[in-house]
């Protein structure tokens, strides 16, 4: 390619000088001159001899062949060239056109054109320019923040901007993220670069006088000096902090010096319980004294009291007992039939007899009775035969002294301590039909918080459904027994008995056990 920068004019005046331009196109070809004379004619040939003359006939005889043609004269000279013709318009296009060859880069016309890459010098020096491909230009930009950096053949992009608790991670696609304490740093910190102080935006270093001393014993309670904090000694079981000036100390209480005013009857525990009071007004307290001898009896709503009788009276029953002389009622037969008031005095024995009332002993021993059996057809005798039965070996379950009774567990015989899954305990086995009953649970820690120890008993079963039963004993937060003497449980030959606990107990140890009364 070839190209110059300024156009061809017809004559006007030379304007200042520039660097030369294109010379312009060739003016056409000037008209062909005129032609020059024609040269002189040759000389004409030599006649050819005369033929023979024939015979006299009256056709005359054949004409001779005509002499050859003689040289053509010289050509005349050219003509004079005519003058060169006028020089063509300048050139015109469009701004930023240049005169050029084709642009593909060939040989040809040159002509007005824009330039194309092929005109321009591409490469990596000074003397050159970089094509818009060229690959160390970074990526077009698509958002702020966004670092390039080089891929080993180009420049790419991070994928995010990072935002400003980002810090840019290193490697070969650099990314933003936040600092990974665990990866990204080395060393220790040194305290001096931390800011200590008292406020929320500062952390306290190790010797900081408002850390407690460092744990020596487990029971210390940490109090203030005035200047740093220290710990107490620690107390007992039964021992509560006392304030001072000073140091504060643990011990008992004491219900002189330690209490004022009176309880609120409303602040205590009342009810029918083991492990409650009863009130000044309870409907189960005997009436207040009143007379020597007197006795106290149920009236069905609360208790009231009899006149006191006399050394020769005895206490008739009813509704309302009274003291009085034995009736004729009482005593039906000793031998043969007695009817009306009998007085018995010195040692009497009865032989086959029937009591159709009540044996009123006056305070001297009956002996020789035969055992009551529960099959007696007297309703009174059997119920008191069944109340004397001492009963078997009840169900015993047990923690050993690193155990603890897990909150709503269960506790079985096997010594493998409670859990809260039913096939995970070993159950007692109830061996015949019969009555559970004088609950008692022992432990050797303080319960720590009000619970209950309940017996549950199941149908036998591989898993057993276990469901609580009339039997609980209470356990305060401050004591380590509790018993349950008053509810009774009847059982199944084959029924399962646990034991469970409705709160985390740690006992250190423990005994929870029944009275078994076979039927």
């Amino acid at each position: 390619m070839s190209f110059g920068g300024g156009y061809p004019t017809a004559g006007g005046p030379t304007g200042s000088t520039g660097a030369t331009g294109a010379t312009g196109p060739t003016g056409s070809t000037g008209s062909t001159g005129a032609t020059g004379p024609t040269g002189s004619t040759g000389p004409t040939g030599s006649t050819g001899a005369t033929g023979a003359t024939g015979a006299d006939s009256t056709f005359p005889g054949p004409t001779g062949s005509t002499g050859a043609t003689g040289p053509t004269g010289a050509t005349g000279g050219t003509g004079a060239t005519g003058a060169t013709g006028a020089t063509g318009p300048a050139a015109s296009g469009s701004g930023n056109q240049v005169l050029a060859t084709p642009a593909g880069g060939g040989s040809g016309t040159a002509a007005l054109r824009s330039l194309v890459v092929l005109d321009l010098p591409t490469g990596t020096s000074s003397s050159t320019v970089a094509l818009g491909s060229d690959s160390r230009f970074p990526p077009t930009p698509t958002t702020a923040g966004k670092i390039p950096y080089d891929n080993g053949t180009g420049y790419s992009e991070t994928a995010t901007a990072g935002s400003s608790t980002q810090v840019l991670h290193g490697g070969a696609t650099p990314a933003y993220a936040a600092v990974s304490l665990t990866a990204d740093v080395s060393g220790t910190l040194p305290v001096g670069n931390l800011p200590t102080g008292t406020n929320s935006s500062s952390v306290a270093i190790g010797n900081d006088s408002r850390f407690p001393p460092a744990p020596t014993a487990a029971g210390k309670v940490v109090y203030d000096t005035g200047s740093a904090y220290a710990e107490t000694a620690a107390g007992t079981t039964h021992q509560l902090l006392h304030g001072a000036a000073g140091a504060p100390t643990w011990g008992a209480v004491d219900l002189t010096a330690d209490v004022s005013g009176t309880l609120p009857v409303g602040n205590l525990p009342t009810g029918t319980s083991s492990s409650t009071v009863t009130i000044g007004n309870d409907s189960r307290l005997p009436p207040a004294p009143s007379g020597a001898g007197k006795m106290v009896y149920d009236t069905g709503s609360a208790y009231s009291a009899l006149a006191a009788g006399t050394t020769s009276q005895v206490l008739v029953g009813g509704s309302a007992p009274a003291f009085g002389a034995v009736p004729a009622a009482a005593i039906t037969a000793l031998t043969g039939t007695v009817s009306g008031t009998v007085t018995l005095s010195g040692a009497v024995t009865l032989s086959s007899a029937t009591l159709g009332g009540n044996l009123a002993a006056g305070g001297n021993k009956v002996t020789g009775l035969g055992a009551p059996t529960a099959a007696s057809s007297d309703a009174a005798t059997a119920t008191y035969a069944e109340a004397q039965k001492t009963g078997g070996g009840g169900p015993v379950f047990y923690l050993n002294t690193s155990q603890s009774w897990t909150a709503n567990a269960y506790l079985g015989i096997g010594g493998d301590g409670s859990s809260t899954v039913n096939v995970n305990v070993v159950p007692w086995v109830v061996p015949a039909a019969g009555t559970l009953k004088n609950l008692r649970v022992q432990g050797l820690a303080n319960a720590g918080t009000n619970l209950n120890v309940t017996i549950y008993k199941a149908s036998s079963a591989a898993s057993p459904s276990y469901a609580s039963t009339a039997l609980v004993a209470s356990v305060s937060s401050s004591a380590a027994a509790g018993s349950d003497a008053t509810h009774s449980v009847s059982v199944s030959a084959g029924d399962l008995i646990v034991a469970f606990c409705s709160a985390f107990w740690p006992a250190n140890g423990l005994c929870v056990s029944a009275q078994y009364i076979p039927t």
